[in-house]
C-alpha cells in the first residue's frame, strides 16, 4: 500500500512532486506539501469545493498542531472533490468517500470538520443556501480509559534516559501536556512560579512552587550537555526538542519496562485523577475551561474503591 499519493515522494526531510523524472520540492511540511500537490493535479476554481476547503480552514483560529492536521485532511479532500462546485456537493458524496476509504472514528470527524468549515463559507458567500454537512452525523472516538498506576509510571521512569525522566516528572507534577512542557523557556521560570501557556486552548497558568517542582526543574536544567537554548529542553544544537524525539524515547522506555498500552497522554490523565483523589483542584491544574469537559476527562481513569456489605450474622 502506498504511503503517499501518486507522484508525491519524501526525500531528505522534504516532500517532492515527481513527474518525468523531475523532482519539484513542494514543502518540508507534509500538510503544506499535500495542499500544493492537490493544487498541481487539480487546480482550484473560484467557488469550487477545493477553493472553499482552503479558505475555510485558513480563517479558523486553531492551534498549530490542529491546523497542521486540518491542512493534511484538506489536501486529501481537495483531491477527492476536485470536480465539485459548492452547489453540486451533497452529503451522500461525503459518505461515499469515507466508506470507500474505510475512514471511521476521529479521522472521519476531522474530515467532517474541514468540510463543515468549507460549506459554511459557501453559505456566507451566497454560493449555497444550506450547509449540506449539517446532514452528516458526527463521529466520536472511543474515550481512552487507561490509568497509569504508580508502579507503571516508576517502572517507565527508571528505564527512561535523564532528559525523558525530567520531562515526564514535570508533566506529572504540573498536569501539562508533553508538548507544552517542551515549550517551557527559561524566561517562564521565575520566583513567582512556573509560567505555562497551553498551545491547544491558549490557557495561561502560573504554577506555584513546591519543593518537588523546584527539584524537577533543577534536574531538568542539569541534563544539558551541550549548547544551551532558549527552551528548558533542547537539542545539542540548542534548538527546541522535537516532540517526535521524546515520543521515540517514551516508546523505548515503555518497551524496556514491559508496560503495554501506555502512551504519553496517560501522564496527564494520571495527574488529573491523582489530584482529584487528593482533593486538589484538578480542573484548574489541567487548565480545562468547563467542568463538563473535565469530568469526561476523568471518567473511568481509575477503578473506584467501594465498601462491601458486612456479613449477615445469625
Amino acid at each position: 500500500m502506498r504511503k503517499f499519493p501518486a507522484r508525491l515522494h519524501e526525500k531528505h526531510g522534504g516532500y517532492y512532486y515527481v513527474h518525468k523524472n523531475k523532482w519539484r520540492l513542494l514543502s518540508r511540511d507534509y500538510g503544506e506539501a499535500l495542499r500544493l500537490y492537490a493544487d498541481l493535479i487539480a487546480p482550484k476554481r473560484a467557488g469550487s469545493v477545493p477553493d472553499l476547503i482552503d479558505r475555510g480552514i485558513e480563517r479558523k483560529a486553531l492551534a498549530a498542531n490542529t491546523k497542521k492536521a486540518y491542512r493534511i485532511a484538506a489536501g486529501k479532500l481537495k483531491i477527492a472533490f476536485e470536480a465539485f462546485d459548492a452547489e453540486d456537493f451533497r452529503p451522500t458524496h461525503f459518505y461515499q468517500w469515507i466508506t470507500a476509504k474505510k475512514i471511521t472514528g476521529s479521522m472521519a470527524q476531522l474530515y467532517r470538520s474541514v468540510m463543515v468549515a468549507a460549506m459554511a463559507l459557501g453559505i456566507e458567500e451566497g454560493l449555497i443556501d444550506i450547509n449540506p454537512m449539517r446532514e452528516v452525523r458526527q463521529w466520536r472516538g472511543g474515550q481512552r480509559d487507561r490509568y497509569l498506576t504508580d508502579a507503571e509510571y516508576i517502572a517507565i521512569r527508571e528505564k527512561a534516559n535523564p532528559v525523558l525522566q525530567a520531562i515526564i516528572t514535570i508533566s506529572l507534577q504540573t498536569g501539562q501536556r508533553i508538548g507544552d512542557v517542551l515549550k517551557i523557556t527559561y524566561a517562564d521560570i521565575s520566583d513567582a512560579g512556573l509560567y505555562v501557556q497551553q498551545e491547544k486552548t491558549d490557557e495561561k497558568l502560573r504554577l506555584a512552587w513546591t519543593p518537588d517542582l523546584r527539584e524537577a526543574i533543577k534536574q531538568a536544567k542539569a541534563v544539558h550537555t551541550s549548547l544551551k537554548g532558549m527552551t528548558l529542553f533542547s537539542t545539542r544544537q540548542g534548538k527546541p526538542l522535537p516532540y517526535s524525539t521524546v515520543r521515540g524515547w517514551w516508546l523505548k522506555a515503555t518497551a524496556l519496562a514491559g508496560i503495554e498500552n501506555g502512551n504519553m497522554h496517560d501522564i496527564r490523565a494520571k495527574a488529573a485523577t491523582d489530584a482529584d483523589e487528593q482533593g486538589l483542584d484538578s480542573q484548574a491544574l489541567l487548565g480545562h475551561r468547563s467542568e463538563q469537559t473535565h469530568q469526561r476527562y476523568l471518567r473511568g481513569k481509575k477503578i473506584k474503591v467501594v465498601q462491601p456489605l458486612p456479613m449477615v450474622k445469625p
